[in-house]
């Protein structure tokens, strides 16, 4: 753009605000709130893999009690009820259908989540 022009906010600035969060752990949080707020949803976490990809951990959280806060583990495992493919988005529309199918949400009263 040259000078004198506005030059329109990217997707990434659009999404995450401004000022960006300053650090990897800020960054995670703004993300897990804004999507949270976009799917006008009550809670929302981001799992990461850990090192040796047995478990997943919280990395970021709102809406949940702290019992089920940053660093909560959940073991991998493959099967019918877990988490599935981490590479697609799954909707679970019903968690009383599936029993421990979302681990860190057993006990909330929340009965659906997009992973």
């Amino acid at each position: 753009a040259g000078r004198g022009e506005a030059t329109a906010p990217d997707a990434f600035e659009t999404f995450i605000g401004t000022p960006p969060p300053e650090d990897l752990d800020g960054l995670l949080q703004r993300t897990v709130e804004r999507a949270r707020d976009m799917l006008e949803g009550d809670a929302a976490f981001l799992l990461l893999a850990t090192d040796d990809e047995t478990e997943l951990e919280v990395r970021a959280s709102t809406g949940l009690p702290s019992a089920r806060q940053r660093f909560a583990r959940v073991q991998v495992e493959a099967g019918v009820g877990r988490y599935g493919s981490a590479r697609m988005p799954a909707v679970h529309e019903d968690l009383k259908d599936v029993p421990g199918a979302v681990p860190l949400l057993d006990g909330t009263g929340m009965r659906s989540v997009v992973t």
